[in-house]
């Protein structure tokens, strides 16, 4: 168990199915449950971060892609503190539209983060020039 390998015999499930409401069935093999139920790498589960990075490159060609990578998060709020985790540091401020997702407000204040309100009228109605000269003047 040091290793974060548990031993597979000690899964209490084998295999599972589930049928969906269009009538198809969904079989995690008992291969795939042995997978699912051990721990993996924090990025997530490489199949599915190779599928995801297959497909983005597919879908939206981004610029560099090849020397970037992705992480699979448990939701957004989790995906959102991880990325603001590496951006802010106590003391810093933050300036943020008004109306703000009150879980974005929870992630800063707890890391000790200040967060400027201002309204989306002040930074969103002229090119990104005026943007510029209105956070200048914060």
């Amino acid at each position: 168990m040091a290793g974060g390998l548990p031993n597979p015999q000690m899964f209490p499930f084998q295999a599972a199915s589930v049928t969906l409401k269009d009538g198809r069935a969904v079989t995690i093999h008992p291969k795939l449950m042995t997978d699912c139920l051990q721990y993996g790498p924090t990025t997530g589960y490489p199949p599915l971060v190779k599928q995801l990075k297959e497909l983005t490159e597919k879908l939206h060609a981004p610029p560099r892609w090849a020397d970037t990578d992705l992480i699979v998060t448990a939701g957004s709020q989790d995906g959102l503190c991880k990325a603001l985790e590496m951006m802010i540091n106590p003391g810093d401020y933050m300036v943020t539209q008004e109306p703000c997702y009150t879980g974005t407000l929870s992630i800063v204040s707890i890391r000790g983060v200040s967060y400027i309100f201002r309204g989306q009228r002040l930074l969103y109605t002229q090119d990104e020039l005026y943007i510029r000269d209105a956070l200048d003047r914060l």
